[in-house]
């Protein structure tokens, strides 16, 4: 049996919100006129801020753990409103992160 685990908790990144956490690698998709279009959002100077804290604070948790297993907790809000977490999903790309 382990001695140690870290937990690690995650809440309301609201993707899809204008001030929601993003990836600066993602590619997204909108339709227009009956086409997928795919772009790549512009990010705010708060999105990168927090996405800069989101990176910092995964790569704290890895640390801390060392070679201990790391327990991921999502506390709810991946994305914002109710439909575009129909719409959101990972980006190869991107190593298939959010």
């Amino acid at each position: 049996m382990k001695s140690r685990y870290i937990v690690a908790i995650v809440s309301d990144e609201h993707a899809g919100h204008k001030l929601g956490l993003c990836n600066p690698k993602a590619k997204l998709e909108q339709l227009e006129n009956g086409k997928i279009i795919e772009y790549y959002p512009q990010l705010s100077e708060t999105q990168k801020f927090m996405w800069e804290v989101h990176e910092w604070g995964k790569e704290e948790a890895l640390k801390l753990a060392g070679k201990d297993d790391v327990i991921l907790i999502h506390d709810g809000d991946p994305t914002h409103g109710k439909a575009s977490y129909k719409s959101i999903r990972p980006n190869p790309d991107c190593g298939g992160e959010f």
